[in-house]
């Protein structure tokens, strides 16, 4: 990542911002035949660009 980040200099109007997924939000739906899954969405919170 800092490689990339590096080709993307603030001076030159890029901002960067690394986000890392915590967990998953379901859309599920509940029928005869069972639970079906209709859709999911990943959940992300803002993380240091440095580790």
């Amino acid at each position: 990542m800092a490689t990339i980040t590096a080709q993307l200099p603030a001076e030159q109007g890029f901002r960067t911002q690394r986000l890392v997924a915590y967990g998953e939000r379901r859309i599920l739906e509940s029928g005869p035949d069972g639970l079906r899954l209709l859709g999911a969405e990943a959940l992300f919170q803002a993380a240091p660009l440095a580790e």
